[in-house]
């Protein structure tokens, strides 16, 4: 997972940044900076996401599908 994951998850969940970030354990600053692109998912961050939102690897290959419809493959 990436940031653009992280958006994707968050947004399909009706989540705002806050409440994410609470619901993860994390700082509103980090999940920011981690959509941004400013700072790397960790391993460990990604695996409270997945744990907590009890997000399966279809879906996970759901959001990478719609990045490549919406950026062209990249």
């Amino acid at each position: 997972m990436d940031g653009f994951d992280v958006k994707t998850l968050r947004h399909s969940l009706g989540l705002n940044q806050m409440d994410f970030a609470h619901e993860v354990g994390v700082k509103q600053q980090s999940i920011s900076k981690v959509e941004a692109g400013v700072m790397p998912l960790s391993e460990r961050l990604e695996q409270r996401i997945i744990y907590r939102f009890g997000v399966t690897e279809v879906e996970i290959d759901a959001i990478k599908a719609l990045r490549k419809m919406r950026h062209g493959g990249v």
